[in-house]
């Protein structure tokens, strides 16, 4: 495929610094954790070196950094705040949709307990009553905090949002007093909102 030149001759190139994370596959969950915490011990590092090292898309799973987190909880403050700073991607719905937990959410509150759902091309969030019906939607710099579990798995938070600043959004309401009594909260405009959102 051709890229079209500038006017001076020369083709722009964007690199976007990422992995993709298998937890498992030709090595061990074991060792492919081991790997992954030099991976993001490296770019937090390098991150705080560096201020033009900006950006890092982490594959946009939230699972990962549960995984680095059980062996360097020591450094979560930090990997918070580079979330929050929008430096460390979690991952926008469209991305993170396709996780077998989190994808539990397009299915609605009676497979995953929250209460709210994304419109197919997760650029919007509908906000649910306890009945299932929406009260509202909201659009571009949404985000969602949930939690939601496989059968008898431990719940997975997932941190997301219609962009990046949803995402971001959504980062900063990760935090227990915020989410006290709540298994799901948005955010957009400055506010939270708990859900499910009270009904007429």
């Amino acid at each position: 495929m051709r890229t079209p030149a500038d006017a001076s001759g020369t083709t722009q190139v964007h690199v976007i610094a990422h992995t993709h994370w298998d937890r498992e596959w030709y090595l061990t969950r074991e060792q492919y954790r081991a790997r992954l915490v030099d991976l993001v011990d490296r770019v937090l590092d390098r991150m705080s070196a560096e201020p033009e090292f900006r950006y890092f898309h982490l594959d946009g799973q939230t699972i990962v950094i549960e995984d680095y987190l059980e062996v360097r909880p020591e450094r979560e403050v930090e990997l918070r705040r580079r979330i929050a700073e929008g430096r460390l991607l979690v991952g926008p719905w469209a991305a993170v949709r396709s996780d077998a937990v989190a994808g539990q959410i397009d299915r609605g509150p009676g497979d995953s307990g929250v209460y709210a759902r994304f419109e197919a091309a997760g650029r919007r969030l509908a906000l649910l009553d306890a009945r299932g019906r929406a009260t509202r939607r909201l659009g571009p710099g949404t985000g969602l905090v949930a939690a939601t579990r496989l059968e008898d798995e431990q719940p997975t938070w997932v941190v997301t949002g219609t962009d990046a600043r949803g995402v971001r959004d959504a980062a900063h309401a990760l935090e227990e007093r915020t989410l006290a009594q709540r298994f799901a909260v948005a955010t957009g405009g400055g506010a939270t909102v708990r859900l499910p959102e009270a009904g007429e």
